[in-house]
């Protein structure tokens, strides 16, 4: 095999994958056939520990991600310094150590060797990066044992291979730091759903009294992916109910995104639930993902419908006859894979009537209708609920315990509230009563 054939032969398996194990028993076992290789690792100096680090290392029989440490003593510190001097003065941009005849004898070798237990008879040390530059302080170590040592010949052919490794390298120490982040996405995401769990509650307060039939009708519905119209006061914990659906449904490891469309502004909302493409209009300065594009593979709870204007109640037909969208400013249409639940405490019908809600709209989100009555018409669950808010008022004050209740305090408490005062506001009352009720 020529230069020329070794060089594209090598580089294909060294820039064929991102992970960087992969790409490294790639390399290795395909060095391997040219030169008496037994061990390659990648290793980077950590400045703050006056140490150096392996990252990654290939074997013959696999490649794997490592760990190991090994903290420098002043004479390898400063051995260190002068390879790395040396380095930099050297005109040859493809330069390599080659190290030969006992490299323990060397403080760096001996140090990380001696610690880790490994035997090496010769070592090939690249540096990763330009003449002049090292990425991260960090090089490529190949080693051989037994009687098998690297020659001037290894090493030459080798140092054909120090661009694509540096290249390589880089690009999948990248690769690896996207992956780390989406890891620490991922585990943000589970906690931010469980911190939501744990607001919202993991049990409704009157799923077996006076929600008994909401919850029943919210049970059959989560397992489909049909529009739900939640109705009902303000108040009567519709959000409550949308959260029970989603988490209840085979999306529950997807997002839920919850929209108020009574709390944005006419001209933001389209943007806002779309997106928009840089330069669609002044102040779009780069692209947005809108919330429906945030809530594919998930949940999307628009909260007072009602509000929506005219123009933006068009785009949301769309949305729910075609599953796509396309961002304002844009031209390429977006296939999306969403739920959608609405809620309004409104009567959409007679805002049909008045032209003030599209009818076709009206039609395709009210397919499951879930109406949630106002505290006034389930007051038995005003001693659970009375509870709960004991509970979490204890928490906030950190009492010792919770308040004890007056024996009869419940029944007095709901026949001297003036019930019709509330359209739904559970918050509003609970305070009435907890400090009516607390003796």
């Amino acid at each position: 095999m020529d230069e020329n054939e070794f060089f594209r032969e090598a580089t294909l398996h060294i820039c064929g994958n991102l992970v960087l194990e992969d790409a490294m028993f790639s390399i290795f076992q395909f060095l391997r056939k040219k030169m008496p290789v037994d061990r390659l690792f990648l290793q980077f100096q950590d400045v703050g520990l006056n140490a150096l680090r392996i990252i990654a290392m290939a074997t013959p029989k696999k490649a794997m991600k490592v760990d190991l440490l090994t903290p420098l003593s002043s004479e390898a510190l400063q051995e260190q310094r002068d390879l790395v001097n040396e380095y930099r003065q050297q005109k040859k941009p493809n330069f390599i150590w080659l190290f030969q005849d006992n490299p323990k004898k060397y403080p760096v070798i001996r140090e990380v060797f001696e610690l880790h237990k490994m035997k090496a008879t010769s070592l090939m040390v690249i540096p990763l990066g330009a003449t002049g530059q090292v990425l991260g302080g960090g090089s490529l170590v190949l080693t051989t044992e037994g009687d098998r040592t690297f020659t001037q010949q290894h090493a030459d052919l080798l140092s054909l291979l120090k661009e694509p490794f540096s290249i390589a390298m880089s690009n999948a120490l990248k690769h690896r730091e996207v992956e780390k982040l989406k890891e620490i996405l991922a585990d943000d995401n589970r906690y931010l759903k469980g911190e939501l769990k744990r607001i919202t509650g993991d049990s409704i307060i009157g799923a077996n009294f006076g929600l008994k039939d909401v919850m029943e009708k919210a049970s059959r519905v989560a397992s489909l992916d049909s529009p739900v119209l939640l109705l009902g006061e303000t108040g009567v914990g519709k959000d409550v109910i949308a959260n029970a659906i989603h988490y209840s449904s085979t999306r529950r490891d997807g997002p839920f995104i919850n929209v108020n469309c009574g709390a944005i502004p006419d001209t933001l909302i389209d943007s806002e639930l779309f997106g928009h493409e840089k330069g669609a209009f002044t102040g779009a300065i780069s692209q947005k993902r809108g919330r429906f594009e945030r809530a594919d593979k998930g949940t999307i709870f628009l909260d007072e419908i009602a509000e929506l204007p005219l123009l933006s109640q068009v785009r949301l037909l769309h949305v729910l006859q075609n599953k796509t969208i396309e961002r304002v400013g844009g031209t390429k249409t977006l296939s999306l894979d969403i739920r959608v639940i609405a809620a309004t405490n409104q009567n959409l019908k007679e805002r049909v009537k008045t032209n003030q809600f599209r009818e076709d709209l009206w039609f395709r989100l009210n397919v499951f209708p879930i109406t949630i009555p106002p505290l006034r018409e389930r007051k038995a669950d005003i001693p659970a609920l009375l509870q709960h808010f004991l509970s979490l008022k204890t928490k906030q004050l950190k009492l010792p315990g919770i308040p004890a209740i007056s024996p009869g305090a419940v029944r007095i408490g709901v026949r001297q509230s003036d019930f019709t005062q509330f359209s739904g506001s559970k918050n509003l009352l609970m305070l009435n009563l907890i400090l009516l009720l607390i003796p």
